[in-house]
């Protein structure tokens, strides 16, 4: 194949070698470029196949009335000279053809008429030879592009002819080896230029006669020539072309451009490699009558070929050159100057450039900084010997359907460069040239990877590999973007890459009032350069071209965009620069018909975001996220506004009534501001849209629906703040007298933190949305940022990480307010000391286990109830006073923090935009705001969930397994581990004290009770109490079905001595009888063990002292199997002990539900955070995922230590009817059920293919919500 595309050119004669003259590189067969003194060679074009057959079916309808016998014009040979090209000999350029209709008349267009001929203009296109080059792809957009541009100019395709032929394998195939080679005949036909006719679409409206003769006879010849970025144009094909045009114009007076003059008009070229050897060829082109001006339009993005096709001497051909492409050193500065006022280190910064092309030799050798890395150009080897993750070739079918196409990498083989002929071990040199560049990227610690290259498979295949290596640098596209790379099924791993560019490819282009989609910035190039050719001097005043737009004084100016990949298209991040480019010849602006220089200050540039569209509304799911806040916000309003502390769904908000108001209203402030901050920063972006700062312009026309969901959701939030203050407001100050040591002294710091929350947040997501300008410069990074926040689904929305750190605070909030449930006014009370002769306890007293004052103490009420469980640890060691502890522990939050926002360094997408130096952006700062004290609050949690089981285990569990109270916990029934951990609301407060009750009304029946007790004042304690406790129940009974209640009773209600934090006392009377109750019951316990069951104890017990109700160990019965030979306890002893337990149970269930709601919440803050960090782009992705990594095994250790310390617990064990010491199925249960998400949500991840296999399976119900 390699020789027959060199020297095997050789071999068919002068042709090839004419074809060779034209290109600017070493052609394939050893001859340089041609030079000026050599005559174009005299050598004959073959007869047969040729553009002319376009035009001989194009004309067919109009040459049938010819007749037979017309004499033909002296068509058949012509020499150069005669075609307007001069040469020394002639050329033998016969097109007849006897397969079509044409020997009459070469190129079949009819004669002209008495007042009408044939209006024919002739212009020539350089394309992507799709066969001997990777630019297939290129060459069907570049196609698609003219097509489109030449539709805007009112003409569409017609007849084409293609000098090549598709050379693809068969799908079966898989390796290139078996394309077919190019046989002689295709050699010929590539001599030869393509060609598409486009014929004129008139308007409606025009004359009847003008239109039938122009919509047929008006009519574009377009030539196509190929060309490739290492070998250039295709010198025959231009060769061919330009005396095709020659004899056009001669003959059929047909134009070489759209305007009246006699200008040469070329579209191309689209390579900087094509631009030396264009001009070559041009020069060479030695016309009889030369024209005045050869316009060239291409997409070139280096000031080298610029320079090459501008440069004008004397004596040469005038050529005016102007390119649509991205002027690619001027991106590189201004991306770069962003860079440095961003104190970016330019040493962490690598420019990856292709090798072997003028394109990456210029963009290597630019003096940008950063380090420069080349990559070899003909990387498709190595990527069309990539095989996918499920063990086939990107070719095969993948065993999973899907609705969308698989995408390849792979394309065919190409011929325009030293072939390799190693296809077994060249891919995999290759892949260890990469893998050494990722080492050497990894070891510079690479912030942005710059990327550019001629062919965009190239650069995605760069970017998956790169994306995997070095997670923590962010991939910048600076050479255009493409629909490719943000395809829903492919775009994971290039989701917050960015692209510099003048073409956004966010909105649909709007051309003459319809819109279409590019495919990528190359064809909106090759679209302008179109466009500029079909318009240039046509009397059109106003020319489309995409990408441009209007300024206030009627310029067309093209900015230069920032975005980034989103989930589902692009995102506009900023603009870098008003102007796309510093130079006249390339993307220069429009005035008026003439080019110029574009510059900052030829008036006011505003960006638009969606063309035509006044209704261009928000995602489905932002309304989704507006229904569900508002939904929030409303329950919490009427919870609020209606909560009853009888009720039991919100008894927890009745703050008057409710014990701990004070510490209740700084949770309840917290949670409200956070909600309040959720729904102003869901809503308030489409306001900031709606209204930017300081413009009387919009951005965003939205549609009434999305404006009243905003309104409503901003009015439901300040509804649930303005309800919420109503409650509080009286309980958010200090409480007279209390001492300078209590925890409530600093409830207040905690509202102004909830204060500050209200104010600040909001403050601070005006001034990030609203930003239009940085540095004096117009960037519109804030309506960008509020852009984007509309868009949740996208994967780069900053509103999505912002919502769910602050829905985890809300919830931090709804389970600090859950676990006041246990507080010193409602928690159950145990009976406290008894004397006792016994050498040890034979119960655990209430006192015991209120009692902190040494580290060896239990502290298991304290380690429940205290509000910050690292200073009571800490004060339990050191003895330290509250206030020294609070300025120690405020310092090294502040310590910490300062660490995490300096070192930890959390980076935001549009962060380069900004200019931070060194200090965080707004949003960042917001970001480490709400997640470092999350993660700092959600391990105080986990600390806290250890302390209160370690001396839940010390202090009551393993005291009460050294009792003889012990054996009365088996005979429990229906205690399981679901009623432990999860019975906590007012029912099941009702049944314990339903069931305490029941057992006192038992004993008290019991005759045997009465004579164990013998005495009579014993027994009149034991009556009174009980009667005292029933006319307590009963007077809460009463005043619970008398709403509202009676007036204040002329007595006080009972408290706890020495609480500060107590509602007032007119609210206080019904939780006064609760705390009553409870003392009634623990006082009547005390007198049951000091009268019955300690005396039983200690003098009369006789049984088994390790088997209960003769329990056989190691029995496989779920049940206890009674012994007959266990001797039994009287019954008002077994009626005791029960009570006793009933107690016990009620008091280790309200601790174990205390401390599950400690569990839900440490959960609950991992999956929210980890989601939240990977739900946007931030960097350093690594570090982060690291500390992630480690936070979950360090949560994780500690959840399973606490639940098997909980399942091997022997009183445990007894109460929940399981083996103590094992490890049974309810413990992975509970494992499984508290650690499942927060796991599974890491793997995900972590794990991205993983991830990748569940969002495929939940994209179809996840595409209507987009």
């Amino acid at each position: 194949m390699e020789m027959k595309r060199g020297l095997g050119a050789a071999g068919i004669g002068a042709a090839a070698l004419a074809g060779a003259m034209f290109h600017a590189t070493i052609s394939r067969d050893g001859n340089s470029s041609a030079s000026k003194s050599q005559p174009i060679s005299a050598q004959s074009v073959v007869t047969g196949e040729g553009p002319w057959l376009a035009s001989c079916s194009y004309w067919s309808a109009a040459r049938w009335k010819e007749p037979p016998t017309a004499k033909k014009p002296p068509q058949s040979t012509k020499s150069i000279k005669q075609a307007a090209v001069k040469a020394d000999s002639p050329a033998t350029a016969s097109t007849d053809n006897p397969e079509t209709s044409c020997a009459s008349d070469n190129w079949g267009i009819p004669p002209p008429e008495p007042d009408h001929e044939p209006d024919i203009r002739a212009i020539i296109a350089t394309v992507p030879d799709p066969i001997h080059s990777h630019f297939a792809l290129e060459f069907d957009r570049t196609i698609d592009a003219f097509m489109q541009a030449a539709s805007d100019n009112r003409f569409l395709e017609s007849q084409y002819w293609l000098p090549w032929k598709s050379r693809i394998a068969p799908p079966s195939s898989g390796d290139s080896s078996t394309i077919p080679p190019e046989s002689e005949q295709d050699l010929k036909r590539e001599q030869q230029p393509g060609l598409i006719i486009l014929k004129f679409a008139p308007k409606a409206g025009a004359g009847e006669s003008d239109v039938a003769w122009s919509g047929y006879h008006r009519v574009i010849y377009l030539f196509l020539v190929g060309e490739t970025p290492a070998l250039g144009v295709n010198g025959t094909q231009l060769r061919n072309a330009l005396r095709y045009e020659a004899m056009l114009k001669k003959d059929y007076k047909a134009r070489l451009s759209m305007g009246e003059g006699n200008r040469l008009a070329i579209i191309g070229p689209f390579s900087s490699g094509s631009a030396a050897s264009l001009r070559e060829g041009l020069e060479n082109a030695k016309f009889d009558h030369a024209p005045p001006e050869i316009i060239v339009a291409g997409e070139t993005s280096t000031g080298i070929a610029n320079s090459e096709l501008n440069s004008q001497k004397k004596g040469e051909q005038k050529i005016t050159y102007v390119s649509f492409a991205e002027n690619t050193g001027f991106e590189l500065s201004r991306l770069f100057d962003a860079l440095n006022k961003s104190r970016y280190d330019v040493r962490r910064i690598a420019i990856l450039v292709e090798e072997g092309t003028v394109f990456g030799d210029a963009n290597a050798s630019g003096k940008q900084g950063g380090i420069q890395i080349r990559f070899p150009r003909e990387i498709s080897l190595l990527r069309n010997a990539q095989i996918d993750q499920g063990g086939k070739s990107s070719g095969e079918s993948s065993a999973a359907p899907s609705p969308y196409l698989n995408l390849s990498l792979k394309d065919s083989d190409a011929d325009d460069t030293v072939p390799h002929f190693s296809s077994a071990q060249t891919p995999l040199s290759q892949e260890a040239e990469l893998m050494a560049i990722a080492r050497q990227l990894q070891r510079n610690r690479t912030q942005y990877i710059l990327i550019a290259g001629s062919n965009i498979l190239d650069e995605i295949f760069l970017a998956q590999f790169l994306h995997r290596a070095c997670p923590d640098a962010r991939l910048v596209f600076y050479n255009g973007g493409d629909l490719l790379i943000e395809r829903d099924v492919d775009n994971v791993p290039y989701i917050g890459s960015i692209v510099i560019t003048p073409y956004t490819l966010i909105d649909l282009e709007n051309a003459n009032g319809s819109a279409r989609a590019f495919s990528d910035a190359h064809a909106e190039r090759a679209y302008n350069a179109a466009s500029y050719i079909f318009w240039f001097g046509t009397s059109n005043s106003k020319p489309t071209f995409a990408g441009y737009q209007r300024t206030a004084n009627d310029t067309m100016q093209i900015p230069l965009w920032a975005t980034t990949v989103g989930g589902d298209g692009y995102y506009p991040l900023g603009i870098l620069s008003p102007c796309a480019s510093d130079t006249r010849t390339i993307l220069p602006n429009i005035v008026e018909g003439s080019l110029k220089v574009c510059s900052q200050t030829d008036g006011q540039f505003r960006p638009r975001l969606a063309p035509a569209s006044p209704n261009s509304a928000p995602s489905l799911f932002w309304f989704v996220l507006c229904t569900l806040i508002t939904s929030l916000c409303i329950g919490h309003t009427t919870v609020m506004l209606s909560a009853e502390y009888w009720s039991a769904f919100t008894r927890d908000l009745a703050v008057r009534q409710n014990d701990q108001p004070r510490r209740r209203s700084v949770y309840i402030n917290i949670g409200t501001s956070v909600l309040f901050s959720m729904a102003f920063v869901v809503s308030f972006p489409l306001f900031a849209m709606l209204f930017p700062l300081f413009s009387t312009d919009r951005f965003y026309f939205v549609d009434t629906p999305s404006l009243t969901v905003a309104s409503i959701t901003l009015l439901s939030g300040f509804a649930a703040l303005i309800a919420t203050l109503s409650r509080t407001l009286p309980h958010s100050g200090r409480a007279k007298g209390i001492n300078p040591e209590s925890t409530t002294r600093l409830y207040p710091y905690f509202n102004l933190v909830a204060l500050i929350t209200v104010v600040a947040v909001p403050l601070l997501w005006i001034w990030i949305c609203l930003r239009t300008t940085v540095d004096g410069t117009a960037s519109y990074v804030g309506p960008f940022f509020s852009y984007r926040s509309l868009h949740p689904t996208s994967g780069v929305s900053p509103v999505v990480p912002i919502l769910l750190l602050l829905f985890s605070w809300y919830l931090w909030s709804v389970f600090q307010t859950a676990r006041l449930r246990f507080s010193t006014m409602s928690r159950p009370r145990l009976p406290d000391n008894v004397p006792t002769k016994s050498p040890y306890p034979l119960f655990v007293s209430d006192s015991a286990l209120t009692q902190c004052k040494t580290p060896i103490d239990s502290c298991l009420i304290e380690n429940v109830t205290c509000l910050l469980i690292t200073r009571e640890t800490i004060r339990r060691f050191t003895g330290w006073s509250a206030t020294k502890l609070n300025a120690i522990f405020f310092a090294i939050y502040l310590g910490l923090f300062a660490i995490c926002i300096f070192c930890g360094h959390i980076q935001s997408l549009e962060r380069f935009l900004l200019h931070p130096g060194h200090w965080p952006t707004a949003y960042e700062f917001l970001i480490a705001t709400l997640f470092f004290p999350l993660i700092m609050v959600a391990l105080t949690g986990w600390l806290r969930m250890i302390f209160i089981w370690g001396a839940l285990s010390r202090g009551l569990l393993e005291p009460l397994e050294r009792t003889p109270l012990r054996l009365a916990f088996t005979r429990l029934k229906d205690v399981g581990w679901m009623t432990m951990l999860s019975q906590s609301s007012l029912h099941f407060r009702w049944r314990d004290m339903a069931r305490s009750t029941e057992s006192l009304r038992q004993l008290i029946n019991n005759p045997d009770l009465a004579q164990a007790i013998g005495e009579g004042a014993h027994w009149k304690d034991l009556s009174d109490t009980y009667d005292e406790l029933i006319d307590q129940i009963t007077e809460l009974r009463k005043r619970i079905t008398m709403r509202p209640p009676p007036k204040p009773e002329p007595n006080p209600p009972a408290a706890p001595p020495g609480d500060d934090d107590l509602p007032e006392e007119d609210h206080r009377y019904d939780l006064g009888y609760i705390y009553r109750i409870e003392m009634l019951y623990a006082k009547f316990c005390e007198h049951l063990l000091a009268y019955l069951l300690i005396p039983y104890w200690n003098e009369r017990r006789v049984g088994f002292v390790e088997e209960g109700e003769g329990e056989h160990p190691g029995s496989d019965s779920s049940k206890s199997i009674p012994d007959p030979d266990a001797p039994e306890d009287p019954t008002h002893i077994r009626l005791a002990e029960e009570l006793l337990t009933i107690r016990y149970v009620a008091l280790i269930r309200a601790v174990l539900v205390n401390t599950r709601y400690l569990m839900l919440f440490v959960s609950s803050a991992f999956v929210f955070a980890i989601i939240a960090w990977n739900s946007y782009p931030f960097q350093p992705h690594q570090l982060i995922d690291w500390c992630f990594t480690l936070l979950m095994v360090f949560l994780g250790c500690g959840f399973i230590w606490v639940f098997a310390q909980m399942h091997r617990n022997a009183i445990l064990s007894r109460i929940t009817d399981t083996k103590p010491n094992e490890l049974g199925r309810d413990f992975y249960i509970r494992v499984i059920s508290f650690g499942a998400i927060p796991v599974l949500t890491w793997f995900a991840y972590q794990f991205p293919e993983i991830g990748g296999s569940i969002f495929k399976i939940l994209q179809p119900s996840l595409q209507v919500i987009k």
